[in-house]
């Protein structure tokens, strides 16, 4: 949690990206539970205890809608789920979603590619990291039109100049 109850922003590069957009989709999933089962902020312990229905429970100590601020990410390396972004846009971000991708990564085309042809991937679509998500309120940057990414190295390597590039580091 932010400081003063204010909600987290979240930057990730490479395979960092698939553990937020994992974690994105787990606050969709709570936020659902938190809609239907009439919870409430500052609730209590218990109140807010959530059954999971496999023998196992939590609390939800706030809103899980009002934990996430922003969201930045670098050459992720999964594929465009467009109902997904959007239930995660409407959802769980209050502030900005940004895709940070770059046609010119070839490591992210490939890998994918590769990983379809051994049979362990199947055919999803475009990947994240190497084209835009093309889900309203989510911002596509093509870093790679930007200069800024040549190869899949360069999202680590050029964090706050694509940051800044982005504006999110007013």
């Amino acid at each position: 949690e932010g400081r003063g109850g204010r909600g987290v922003n979240l930057l990730a590069t490479s395979f960092g990206g698939r553990v937020v957009y994992a974690a994105l989709k787990e606050l969709v999933r709570l936020q659902d539970i938190w809609d239907s089962s009439g919870l409430d902020v500052g609730g209590g312990e218990d109140k807010n205890l959530v059954d999971c229905n496999d023998g196992t429970s939590f609390v939800l100590a706030r809103e899980p809608s009002s934990i996430v601020s922003n969201v930045v990410i670098l050459g992720t390396p999964t594929h465009v789920k467009r109902g997904k972004w959007k239930e995660i846009r409407e959802g769980v971000v209050a502030g900005r979603i940004v895709n940070c991708h770059s046609h010119h990564d070839i490591v992210l085309k490939y890998l994918f590619q590769y990983r379809r042809k051994l049979g362990s991937v199947a055919h999803a679509g475009e990947v994240v990291g190497s084209g835009g998500i093309g889900v309203e309120g989510v911002e596509d940057i093509d870093c790679g039109a930007l200069g800024l990414v040549e190869e899949h190295e360069d999202w680590g390597k050029n964090v706050r100049e694509i940051m800044n590039a982005v504006g999110m580091l007013d």
